[in-house]
């Protein structure tokens, strides 16, 4: 070959060849290119099947680079907020991208990673701190980032860059922003779901300012954010028995709700029942009471701050006043605003996560004031509606419902019911009946919400399940790879590369490949 070629090069620069000597040359130049794309073509599947993956086919790092990476993303899904259940199987989806024996054990602030043996390696064992938190955006992306690898559609390298972006993004709401949604969302929910007056929502406002500076103030001082919701609840219950006390009456006991809705645990209490209903046990148990005790932490400054109110001055009858439920069309788009704000949500998902908060409540309210069902069938119902939605979403835009879901299920979270409860218990010693009842319908609601996400996933899950197998026709992604109307055939190289046993590629990523 390299002769040949030698004695084309010199025939080029030195003689005129005959038109029948310059057609075989041509000849014999296509078939040495054809023999040269052909030994790159199998180059390059059989560095795919020992190795792993570049441009379609893959190229991997080292093993230490693929576990670091791994535990990275571990990591980011849990400060970011991912679930125990969410997690290990997006890891789980990762590690099988990978081809690596891995497992994962999250919980709220611990992470436990283990790695298999590989060959010339031993299995490592990776125990980490790491705190759960919540943040929309970058959940989303990470969530986005698991399924691109599941899905081969990542590099690598590219997901390592992503992954390192996503980690270094700035946030988009500053302090101040988040301080004024928190007082929003104080008043939008004081009027949304408390019945609240108009100036029974200004005040609501007004303390839940203090709440966000409170709030703001404990995660710039770790010392004071161990008692950020005792000593928030305390000062909001005291302010609004003095302003009703000595200003003008007000509805007091709602206000003081409304004031401290962004502390209220209910959101963690439900997703700490939806891991133990999915069998993560010692992680929902965990979350579970880490959520009681802030409630106990809120109940106990509420009493707190009333009880100190009662021993300085006279106590002064509430007056409640009730804005028409029209106006809810108002209140809605400011708590929302407001929440997706403190979610730390892209403007983009706006839209769609203010679908699902609006399916649920209307879904809610249509079975319990229309119908008139209990709140234990309403909730099911409104949870049930709200992950079909988010799924179907899902399935058709190509992105992680997490974000959606949250939105909706912060209309249906119980975080009030349970702090009122704990309030009438330490509050008032003669309530005890009141106390227990309103413990107990948390966690029915709790439950509640769980079985209708639960069944909502059964029925209509992104990947293939019940609602595209007899609803809607299913297409898999070989077949929607290939154009219905091509009409082309596989070339050799194709064919040949679809018969080849790769167990990391479908048939379609083995013909893009060779494409």
């Amino acid at each position: 070959h390299t002769t040949h070629t030698t004695h084309t090069t010199h025939t080029t620069h030195t003689t005129h060849t005959t038109h029948t000597t310059h057609t075989t040359h041509t000849t014999h130049t296509t078939h040495t290119t054809h023999t040269h794309n052909n030994y790159r073509l199998v180059k390059k599947l059989l560095m795919a099947r020992t190795n792993a993956y570049e441009s379609g086919v893959r190229v991997v790092g080292t093993m230490d680079e693929v576990r670091t990476f791994m535990l990275q993303l571990c990591i980011a899904l849990q400060k970011y907020g991912a679930a125990a259940y969410n997690l290990e199987y997006n890891m789980g989806m990762v590690a099988q991208h990978f081809g690596i024996d891995a497992s994962f054990f999250a919980l709220r602030t611990l992470i436990i990673a283990t790695f298999g043996p590989t060959k010339g390696q031993n299995g490592q064992t990776h125990v980490f701190s790491a705190e759960r938190g919540f943040h929309s955006e970058k959940l989303f992306l990470t969530d986005q980032l698991c399924t691109s690898l599941h899905r081969h559609e990542l590099s690598f390298t590219e997901a390592k860059q992503q992954l390192e972006a996503i980690v270094s993004m700035p946030e988009r709401y500053g302090p101040l922003i988040r301080v004024l949604a928190t007082a929003g969302a104080g008043g939008g929910v004081g009027a949304l779901v408390f019945g609240l007056g108009w100036l029974d929502i200004i005040v609501a406002i007004l303390l839940g300012l203090i709440s966000g500076l409170l709030t703001l103030l404990g995660n710039q001082y770790p010392s004071f954010g161990r008692i950020t919701e005792f000593f928030a609840s305390a000062t909001v219950a005291f302010l609004a028995r003095f302003f009703n006390d000595f200003i003008t009456p007000v509805c007091e006991p709602a206000i003081v709700f409304a004031a401290i809705v962004w502390l209220l645990p209910g959101l963690g209490v439900t997703v700490a029942m939806m891991e133990i209903a999915t069998r993560n046990l010692i992680s929902g148990t965990v979350g579970f009471f880490f959520s009681l005790i802030i409630m106990l932490e809120l109940g106990m400054g509420l009493a707190l701050g009333s009880r100190g109110a009662n021993t300085l001055w006279e106590f002064q009858p509430t007056y409640c006043e009730a804005l028409s439920p029209w106006y809810d069309f108002l209140w809605a788009p400011m708590y929302l605003s407001c929440a997706y704000i403190l979610f730390s949500a892209h403007p983009r998902h706006w839209l769609p996560m203010f679908g699902s908060s609006a399916l649920a409540y209307v879904s809610v309210q249509f079975f319990s004031g229309v119908l008139g069902y209990g709140y234990e069938i309403t909730t099911t119902v409104g949870a049930f509606v709200l992950t079909v939605y988010c799924n179907l979403w899902a399935k058709y835009t190509k992105n992680p419902p997490i974000s959606l879901l949250m939105a909706g299920i912060l209309m249906l979270v119980p975080g009030s019911v349970g702090v009122r409860g704990l309030k009438a218990f330490i509050g008032d010693a003669n309530d005890t009946v009141s106390a227990i009842t309103f413990t107990f319908q948390m966690f029915i609601i709790t439950l509640a919400i769980t079985m209708g996400v639960f069944v909502g996933n059964a029925i209509a899950f992104p990947q293939p399940s019940l609602v595209y197998k007899i609803i809607i026709p299913y297409t898999n992604d070989e077949e929607a790879a290939q154009p219905a109307d091509s009409g082309r055939k596989d070339t050799k190289e194709e064919q040949w590369a679809s018969n080849t046993a790769l167990p990391f590629f479908s048939t379609a990523r083995r013909k893009s490949a060779v494409v």
